[in-house]
């Protein structure tokens, strides 16, 4: 089953290539399930991304910009695969969009990149920082593990909606001097103008991450550590058209379908996804 807005068969002819990891081995989480997330967002996005009208078929608009036939989705493949596979991708000219999965599949996409591009830049949304120094390869130590690629600029990079560190986090946060911005940080300064310092920040080459714990688990409760406080579903579309800086890639991962509610959140990232792609 393919994504709902990936028409385009002809890999050569696309601009963005899907593929889903679903693989949660570097989880810590009690809540399990993000191995699910990939099957689920492609159903959903078809579901209710898809009307059909006296046999017609027809396909939901984004909310800003329109639809292209330029995405393929290229199916599922295995986390130990995904570092080649976007290397790949990247160097002919593809924007990769991985679904997970847990969040420690990240940095085997960002592996990828370093092999093809120099000075890459990564905006993070997480309610957590992912920079755990003292235990690696997993979904916590991301950001730390990234640190020692040596294409990836921590210093042009960027943490949105993180509100549950740890305490060796910040730490190793203020060691890097890494920006985060925090809901709250949100709510004072207004989406408009964190997205408008978000793009002072980074480079020219962005990779996008996203996390859906960074939404309120009011809106998305389907993920492997929710937390309150964070995102409005509104403020997380907003904010994840900073895609207009002709992103690398992205990816959106820990939608655990087994703690959802209605498929609230599987929904949110097939929405995210198709307003990335649509210009």
């Amino acid at each position: 089953m393919n994504l709902a807005w990936a028409r385009q068969k002809d890999v050569k002819k696309s601009e963005w290539i899907v593929f889903g990891v679903p693989d949660q081995s570097g989880s810590h989480a009690k809540r399990k399930g993000s191995v699910f997330g990939p099957k689920k967002i492609r159903e959903i996005s078809i579901d209710r991304g898809i009307i059909f009208r006296k046999g017609e078929e027809s396909v939901l608009q984004p909310e800003k910009g329109t639809l292209k036939n330029n995405v393929t989705d290229y199916g599922n493949i295995l986390k130990k695969n995904v570092r080649q596979f976007v290397r790949e991708a990247v160097f002919h000219g593809k924007k990769p969009i991985v679904i997970g999965g847990d969040h420690s599949i990240t940095f085997e996409v960002l592996q990828g990149i370093n092999d093809v591009m120099k000075d890459v830049c990564v905006i993070y949304l997480d309610a957590h920082p992912d920079f755990i120094c003292s235990s690696n390869k997993y979904y916590g130590s991301v950001i730390c593990d990234a640190r020692n690629l040596s294409n990836i600029n921590l210093k042009k990079s960027v943490e949105v909606g993180t509100r549950a560190p740890e305490k060796e986090e910040l730490v190793n946060l203020k060691k890097q001097h890494l920006r985060t911005i925090t809901p709250i940080e949100i709510v004072e300064k207004g989406i408009k103008d964190v997205v408008n310092e978000i793009k002072r920040i980074v480079g020219k080459n962005v990779y996008l991450s996203i996390d859906m714990d960074v939404v309120d688990p009011a809106f998305a409760p389907g993920v492997s550590t929710p937390v309150p406080g964070g995102l409005s579903s509104k403020e997380f579309i907003y904010l994840i058209k900073i895609a207009e800086l002709d992103i690398l890639g992205f990816d959106i991962m820990e939608v655990t379908p087994r703690h959802d509610i209605q498929d609230m959140t599987s929904h949110l990232a097939a929405i995210a996804i198709e307003e990335i792609v649509s210009k």
